[in-house]
């Protein structure tokens, strides 16, 4: 959820600040959605019963975080191994790596706080407001 959040905060900020880059920010929106919904999936399947649903989850939000990281990092300037095993080992190993993305996905998120601190809600009001080129030419 903090990363539907995250998104949609990130959205307003780039249109308020620079309304060219709209169509980029708007598929990063659409990732950081994909990779929201890829690890509830992920989090919500016990990989001991739904295997193939934890499994299908954590791949769709590992490759689309990664889609999503190199968008953001293309805005704004900044620089941010799906397997699956059998063995015990390699589970654990696995597990802790898993960890680690989400870890570093939400440190990645927390780099953003210094241009989130001049966040205010024009921001947010720039998603809600059309353009004058979107109003329909009968009621103008």
């Amino acid at each position: 959820m903090t990363v539907v959040i995250f998104c949609v905060f990130h959205h307003a900020h780039v249109l308020e600040r620079n309304s060219i880059h709209s169509l980029l920010s708007k598929i990063a929106l659409v990732l950081g959605c994909v990779v929201s919904i890829g690890a509830f999936v992920a989090g919500n399947c016990n990989p001991a019963e739904l295997v193939l649903l934890h499994y299908l989850g954590a791949a769709v939000s590992f490759i689309f975080v990664c889609l999503y990281m190199i968008v953001l990092t293309w805005l704004t300037g900044k620089y941010g191994i799906l397997f699956i095993q059998k063995n015990y080992y390699y589970k654990h190993i696995s597990a802790v790596f898993e960890w680690f993305l989400c870890v570093n996905l939400e440190l990645y998120e927390l780099s953003y706080a210094v241009e989130f601190y001049f966040f205010s809600t024009s921001m947010l009001s720039v998603l809600l407001a059309k353009k004058e080129e979107e109003k329909s030419l009968i009621l103008s």
